[in-house]
């Protein structure tokens, strides 16, 4: 497995924003990375355009199951990481 790729670092995902500065600080694949709101792990890859059938998530240290991704919320201070599948022979 190898990281996910195409990830910029330090973006800002603008999901849905109210009157208050809400932005929710994380760590993405190693590196600083801010989100409008708090998001689930499914709403977090649809915003990275990551298909996650091919990617496997850690989620603070955890591997999560895929089917958890709609329940798993990131929030500040989280770490996600996200690795692509590679295959080969």
């Amino acid at each position: 497995m190898v990281r996910a790729s195409g990830i910029p670092s330090g973006q800002v995902i603008l999901v849905t924003t109210g009157m208050q500065d809400r932005t929710v600080r994380i760590t993405l694949n190693g590196d600083p990375y801010e989100l409008a709101e708090p998001l689930t792990i499914s709403r977090l890859l649809a915003a990275l355009e990551i298909d996650p059938r091919r990617v496997a998530v850690e989620h603070n240290l955890v591997i999560v199951k895929r089917a958890t991704y709609d329940a798993a919320i990131v929030r500040p201070g989280d770490q996600v990481e996200i690795v692509n599948f590679v295959g080969g022979g």
